[in-house]
């Protein structure tokens, strides 16, 4: 399927004019809108930056596009954007993105991360507030992106943690989408500081997105960060689980299925055993 991708913040319905010339007319696609449920061939006119009318009718425009066979759609929305570039947005909206996200390792300050971007940006953006970042900085980690050294090697002291803490809070409080943890790049982060950012997050009503624990074990991995949830009322988004997960999974399974009617599976029975 080939996708028409419109730059534009959404598709906005007008009343159809067929007698108005338009600057631009998308003539015959499939106009695809997840916000009003359409799904049906239309034919768009364009004034200016906005979507001026969707119609059955045949408009005019100066442009005249053939979106026949094509799908058109709003911006795609890209939740795992590492690379936040004016290079990698160039390429992004060539592949039809419209927003990109740092979500799971996020940003720090998360206000100078933003002011870099406002009206300079050829997509859109936004950002959680990074635990990733903030532990480097406090910690004062060499690494980039992810953690090098101290962040990773060695526990944060209480007074870390609690400016740690402070500092991923200033950036929820400045606009942070939610909180970003890689847990899995900070091994060394206890499970009670992980924990305590859980309930900040909760404070904010923001979710929590989480590359889990690597400890060799999914089973437990998953168990920390859905406790944790549990416990604070955190929203939680698992963005990964390690690769391992898939070889590690049936080994700490705690029950085996069997072939069920129709080629399904349902899980056994426990056996249980008499003590001598």
């Amino acid at each position: 399927m080939r996708f028409l991708i419109l730059l534009l913040p959404s598709l906005l319905f007008a009343q159809n004019c067929a007698a108005q010339t338009y600057a631009m007319v998308l003539r015959g696609g499939r106009v695809m809108d997840p916000e009003s449920n359409l799904d049906a061939v239309r034919n768009i006119g364009i004034r200016g930056k906005s979507i001026a009318a969707i119609s059955t009718a045949s408009l005019r425009g100066k442009i005249e596009i053939d979106a026949t066979g094509l799908v058109v759609v709003p911006g795609f929305i890209d939740l795992h954007q590492h690379s936040q570039t004016p290079e990698a947005y160039r390429f992004k909206a060539m592949d039809g993105v419209t927003t990109a996200l740092e979500l799971e390792v996020g940003v720090s300050p998360v206000s100078e991360w933003y002011a870099a971007r406002q009206g300079k940006s050829l997509i859109h953006f936004g950002a959680s507030s990074g635990h990733i970042p903030a532990r480097m900085s406090i910690m004062h980690d060499t690494g980039g992106l992810l953690p090098r050294d101290a962040a990773m090697n060695r526990p944060a002291t209480a007074d870390e943690q609690r400016t740690i803490a402070s500092l991923v809070e200033k950036g929820l409080d400045e606009g942070g989408l939610g909180m970003g943890m890689g847990i899995t790049y900070t091994p060394t982060a206890t499970p009670e500081e992980i924990l305590d950012l859980f309930y900040l997050a909760a404070k904010f009503k923001r979710p929590v997105f989480v590359h889990a624990r690597e400890n060799g074990n999914p089973i437990q991995t998953l168990q920390e960060v859905i406790a944790d949830a549990a416990a604070s009322g955190a929203p939680l988004h698992i963005v990964h689980i390690n690769s391992i997960a898939m070889d590690k999974t049936p080994k700490h399974c705690a029950c085996s299925t069997a072939r069920g009617p129709a080629g399904l599976t349902s899980p056994r029975k426990p056996t249980r055993t008499r003590r001598a």
